[in-house]
Order: C-alpha cells, then sequence, then structure tokens
C-alpha cells in the first residue's frame, strides 16, 4: 500500500524532471540556433556594418543625423 504509493510518487517526479530538463535543452537549442544565426548575419553584413558606422562617424562629426545600423539591416533581411 503506502510503499507502493511513495514508490510511484517518486517515479512520477523523476518523470516530470526529466521531462522539464528535455524542454530547458530543447529551449537552450533554440537559443543557441538564434545566437549563431545572429552571428552569421554579423559576419555576412560585417563590411556593411563597418561602413554605416564610418558614415556615421563623419556625420557626427559634423553634426548631422546617424544611420541607425540595426534599422539597416532588419529591413534587408
Amino acid at each position: 500500500g503506502l510503499t507502493f504509493y511513495i514508490f510511484a510518487q517518486l517515479i512520477d517526479i523523476l518523470v516530470r524532471e526529466h521531462q522539464m530538463q528535455e524542454e530547458q535543452g530543447r529551449k537552450l537549442d533554440e537559443l543557441t540556433k538564434k545566437v549563431d544565426r545572429i552571428g552569421q548575419i554579423l559576419t555576412q553584413h560585417k563590411p556593411q556594418i563597418d561602413a554605416i558606422n564610418a558614415v556615421n562617424a563623419r556625420k557626427q562629426r559634423l553634426g548631422a543625423s546617424t544611420i541607425p545600423v540595426e534599422q539597416e539591416f532588419t529591413s534587408s533581411e
């Protein structure tokens, strides 16, 4: 009776913990893929990002408005 009930509860806890770990593993994999994708985009567009930064540096010296780097790439992706 009671021993079996406690045993069943322990198995239930182990199963739930395992499912939680799997879910956390999945979330971590998704996050890793997103970080890798951002890295690829940055590497791929490095020349353009550097060019925009150079233009922005010149514009700032002249007191003109600058180009937001993020806007430049979110619109093109």
